[in-house]
Protein backbone atom coordinates (compact mmCIF):
# COMPACT_ATOMS: atom_id res chain seq x y z
CA UNK A 1 0.00 0.00 0.00
CA UNK A 2 2.96 2.22 0.86
CA UNK A 3 3.97 2.49 -3.24
CA UNK A 4 0.61 3.84 -3.76
CA UNK A 5 0.76 6.62 -1.16
CA UNK A 6 4.11 7.56 -2.28
CA UNK A 7 2.47 8.03 -6.30
CA UNK A 8 0.26 10.06 -4.31
CA UNK A 9 -3.45 7.52 -5.58
CA UNK A 10 -3.25 5.59 -2.78
CA UNK A 11 -6.05 6.19 0.71
CA UNK A 12 -4.37 7.88 3.85
CA UNK A 13 -5.83 6.27 7.55
CA UNK A 14 -8.82 8.36 8.30
CA UNK A 15 -9.66 9.73 5.07
CA UNK A 16 -13.13 7.92 4.29
CA UNK A 17 -14.89 9.93 7.04
CA UNK A 18 -14.78 13.39 5.43
CA UNK A 19 -15.68 11.32 1.84
CA UNK A 20 -18.45 9.60 3.63
CA UNK A 21 -20.08 12.94 4.69
CA UNK A 22 -19.32 14.70 1.01
CA UNK A 23 -21.10 11.54 -0.46
CA UNK A 24 -23.97 12.74 2.09
CA UNK A 25 -24.24 16.20 0.59
CA UNK A 26 -23.91 15.09 -2.34
CA UNK A 27 -27.20 13.14 -2.56
CA UNK A 28 -28.73 15.78 -0.42
CA UNK A 29 -28.68 13.46 2.54
CA UNK A 30 -29.16 15.00 6.00
CA UNK A 31 -25.82 15.08 7.55
CA UNK A 32 -24.89 11.52 9.56
CA UNK A 33 -24.57 12.03 13.50
CA UNK A 34 -21.66 10.44 14.64
CA UNK A 35 -21.83 9.18 18.19
CA UNK A 36 -19.22 8.20 20.94
CA UNK A 37 -19.82 5.94 23.90
CA UNK A 38 -17.34 4.85 26.49
CA UNK A 39 -17.91 1.12 27.45
CA UNK A 40 -15.32 -0.02 30.16
CA UNK A 41 -14.79 -3.75 30.74
CA UNK A 42 -13.15 -5.74 32.95
CA UNK A 43 -9.75 -7.02 32.41
CA UNK A 44 -8.70 -10.07 33.21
Amino acid sequence: MKMFNLIDIGEHAGSGVPNIFNVWEDEGWEEPVIEKALIRTERH
